[in-house]
């Protein structure tokens, strides 16, 4: 587990990621590629325990298309 102080300087480590709007673009289209693949595993499977991990990769892929307004924040706490 990490300290609000380890958090935060993970977060600065980011921001030439989140900052460079090339770097930026081509970041969120590699996420919306894997969404759209777990999307489609979620419409064709009928394996519970598939359907319920492709759910929580589309979670996490979410999560990171929203990093760049987490690391562009003034004050995390």
């Amino acid at each position: 587990m990490h300290s609000h102080k380890e958090l935060k300087v993970l977060l600065n480590n980011l921001k030439p990621l989140c900052n460079n709007a090339q770097l930026w673009d081509a970041f969120v289209e590699y996420l919306g590629y894997h969404e759209i693949n777990q999307i489609k595993v979620m419409e064709q499977t009928d394996n519970p325990d598939l359907w319920k991990r492709s759910q929580g990769s589309l979670a996490i892929l979410r999560k990171l298309q929203s990093l760049r307004d987490e690391v562009n924040v003034k004050d995390i706490s």
